[in-house]
Protein backbone atom coordinates (compact mmCIF):
# COMPACT_ATOMS: atom_id res chain seq x y z
CA UNK A 1 0.00 0.00 0.00
CA UNK A 2 2.79 2.33 1.20
CA UNK A 3 4.30 1.58 -2.80
CA UNK A 4 1.15 3.19 -4.65
CA UNK A 5 1.74 6.28 -2.70
CA UNK A 6 5.31 6.44 -3.31
CA UNK A 7 5.92 9.36 -5.96
CA UNK A 8 8.21 9.85 -8.51
CA UNK A 9 11.55 7.48 -8.62
CA UNK A 10 10.69 5.82 -5.29
CA UNK A 11 8.09 3.58 -7.34
CA UNK A 12 9.07 1.52 -9.78
CA UNK A 13 5.77 1.16 -11.23
CA UNK A 14 5.64 4.92 -12.29
CA UNK A 15 9.32 4.95 -13.62
CA UNK A 16 10.76 8.14 -15.07
CA UNK A 17 8.50 8.43 -18.13
CA UNK A 18 5.77 8.96 -15.93
CA UNK A 19 4.67 10.90 -12.61
CA UNK A 20 1.63 11.21 -11.14
CA UNK A 21 -0.16 14.39 -11.51
CA UNK A 22 0.53 17.20 -8.63
CA UNK A 23 -2.58 17.45 -5.88
CA UNK A 24 -4.30 20.58 -6.17
CA UNK A 25 -3.32 22.95 -2.91
CA UNK A 26 -5.30 23.02 -0.01
CA UNK A 27 -6.46 25.51 1.74
CA UNK A 28 -5.45 24.30 5.62
CA UNK A 29 -8.19 25.62 8.38
CA UNK A 30 -6.43 25.93 12.01
CA UNK A 31 -8.57 24.44 14.09
CA UNK A 32 -8.69 24.53 18.12
CA UNK A 33 -11.33 21.57 18.66
CA UNK A 34 -10.06 18.21 19.13
CA UNK A 35 -13.57 17.37 16.93
CA UNK A 36 -12.47 19.62 14.25
CA UNK A 37 -9.09 18.20 14.04
CA UNK A 38 -10.07 15.15 13.99
CA UNK A 39 -12.78 15.44 10.78
CA UNK A 40 -9.57 17.32 9.33
CA UNK A 41 -7.26 13.81 9.74
CA UNK A 42 -10.33 11.86 8.46
CA UNK A 43 -10.79 14.28 5.52
CA UNK A 44 -7.30 13.51 4.57
CA UNK A 45 -7.11 10.28 4.77
CA UNK A 46 -10.24 10.18 2.61
CA UNK A 47 -8.29 12.39 0.25
CA UNK A 48 -5.69 10.65 0.02
CA UNK A 49 -7.69 7.03 -0.39
CA UNK A 50 -9.49 8.64 -3.05
CA UNK A 51 -5.94 9.97 -5.00
CA UNK A 52 -5.13 5.95 -4.90
CA UNK A 53 -8.22 4.50 -6.02
CA UNK A 54 -7.84 7.28 -9.00
CA UNK A 55 -4.34 6.44 -9.63
CA UNK A 56 -4.79 2.62 -9.88
CA UNK A 57 -7.69 3.43 -12.57
CA UNK A 58 -5.26 5.04 -14.43
CA UNK A 59 -2.44 2.21 -14.03
CA UNK A 60 -5.47 0.19 -15.06
CA UNK A 61 -6.80 1.80 -18.02
CA UNK A 62 -3.19 2.06 -19.78
CA UNK A 63 -1.92 -1.31 -21.07
CA UNK A 64 0.99 -0.91 -21.42
CA UNK A 65 3.78 -3.83 -21.59
CA UNK A 66 0.85 -5.96 -18.80
CA UNK A 67 -2.87 -6.23 -19.55
CA UNK A 68 -5.01 -4.57 -17.09
CA UNK A 69 -5.92 -8.18 -15.58
CA UNK A 70 -2.44 -9.13 -15.25
CA UNK A 71 -1.62 -5.50 -13.17
CA UNK A 72 -4.93 -6.18 -11.37
CA UNK A 73 -3.29 -9.68 -10.16
CA UNK A 74 -0.21 -7.65 -9.16
CA UNK A 75 -1.75 -5.07 -7.18
CA UNK A 76 -4.34 -7.41 -5.35
CA UNK A 77 -1.58 -9.90 -4.60
CA UNK A 78 0.49 -7.35 -2.73
CA UNK A 79 -2.88 -6.09 -0.93
CA UNK A 80 -3.03 -9.56 0.06
CA UNK A 81 0.29 -9.51 0.90
CA UNK A 82 0.72 -6.41 3.00
CA UNK A 83 -2.82 -7.74 4.72
CA UNK A 84 -1.36 -11.28 5.97
CA UNK A 85 1.51 -9.51 7.11
CA UNK A 86 -0.42 -6.41 9.11
CA UNK A 87 -2.56 -9.91 10.53
CA UNK A 88 0.46 -11.39 11.73
CA UNK A 89 1.79 -8.33 13.29
CA UNK A 90 -1.87 -7.64 15.04
CA UNK A 91 -1.74 -11.51 16.31
CA UNK A 92 1.81 -11.12 17.51
CA UNK A 93 0.75 -8.13 19.12
CA UNK A 94 -2.35 -8.94 20.82
CA UNK A 95 -0.31 -12.50 22.10
CA UNK A 96 2.18 -10.25 23.72
CA UNK A 97 -0.12 -8.00 25.10
CA UNK A 98 -2.27 -11.23 26.72
CA UNK A 99 0.67 -12.78 27.84
CA UNK A 100 1.55 -9.27 29.98
CA UNK A 101 -1.92 -8.97 31.68
CA UNK A 102 -1.42 -12.56 32.52
CA UNK A 103 1.34 -11.77 34.18
CA UNK A 104 0.23 -8.84 35.61
CA UNK A 105 -3.05 -10.34 36.78
CA UNK A 106 -0.94 -13.27 38.69
CA UNK A 107 1.62 -11.00 39.97
CA UNK A 108 -1.42 -8.67 41.84
CA UNK A 109 -3.41 -11.63 42.61
CA UNK A 110 -0.01 -13.30 44.53
CA UNK A 111 0.33 -9.59 46.36
CA UNK A 112 -3.35 -9.81 47.31
CA UNK A 113 -2.86 -13.06 48.66
CA UNK A 114 0.32 -12.37 50.32
CA UNK A 115 -1.35 -8.81 51.88
CA UNK A 116 -4.46 -11.21 53.39
CA UNK A 117 -2.27 -13.72 54.59
CA UNK A 118 -0.18 -10.31 56.64
CA UNK A 119 -3.94 -9.04 57.60
CA UNK A 120 -4.76 -12.59 59.39
CA UNK A 121 -1.56 -13.13 61.23
CA UNK A 122 -1.44 -9.80 62.48
CA UNK A 123 -5.54 -10.15 63.65
CA UNK A 124 -4.11 -12.93 65.34
CA UNK A 125 -1.42 -11.49 67.10
CA UNK A 126 -3.69 -8.69 68.33
CA UNK A 127 -6.17 -11.18 69.34
CA UNK A 128 -3.61 -12.70 71.48
CA UNK A 129 -2.18 -10.01 72.82
CA UNK A 130 -5.33 -8.14 73.66
CA UNK A 131 -7.88 -10.57 73.77
CA UNK A 132 -10.51 -8.17 76.31
CA UNK A 133 -9.84 -5.40 73.80
CA UNK A 134 -10.98 -7.55 70.55
CA UNK A 135 -13.92 -8.47 73.00
CA UNK A 136 -15.27 -5.27 73.41
CA UNK A 137 -14.33 -4.02 70.12
CA UNK A 138 -16.58 -7.23 68.70
CA UNK A 139 -19.42 -6.06 70.99
CA UNK A 140 -19.34 -2.51 69.84
CA UNK A 141 -19.55 -3.43 66.33
CA UNK A 142 -21.97 -5.82 67.09
CA UNK A 143 -24.38 -2.97 68.70
CA UNK A 144 -24.01 -0.86 65.70
CA UNK A 145 -24.97 -3.54 62.93
CA UNK A 146 -28.32 -3.88 65.39
CA UNK A 147 -28.77 -0.48 65.64
CA UNK A 148 -28.38 -0.41 61.75
CA UNK A 149 -30.74 -3.01 61.03
CA UNK A 150 -33.57 -1.25 63.40
CA UNK A 151 -32.97 1.67 61.53
CA UNK A 152 -33.16 0.10 58.11
CA UNK A 153 -36.42 -2.01 59.23
CA UNK A 154 -38.27 1.31 60.51
CA UNK A 155 -37.62 3.25 57.03
CA UNK A 156 -38.58 0.17 54.83
CA UNK A 157 -42.13 0.17 57.39
CA UNK A 158 -42.51 3.39 56.78
CA UNK A 159 -43.52 3.12 52.97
Amino acid sequence: MTDALRQGSENPEFGAERTPPKPEKIHVVRSSSALEHRAAQAGSAMGRAAAAVRNIQERLTEGGAQGPKQKFKVITGRGRARAQELSHAATARAQEWTELLRERGLELKDRAQERWQQARVQARRVADERPIHVALGAGAVGFLLGVALRIRRAHHAER
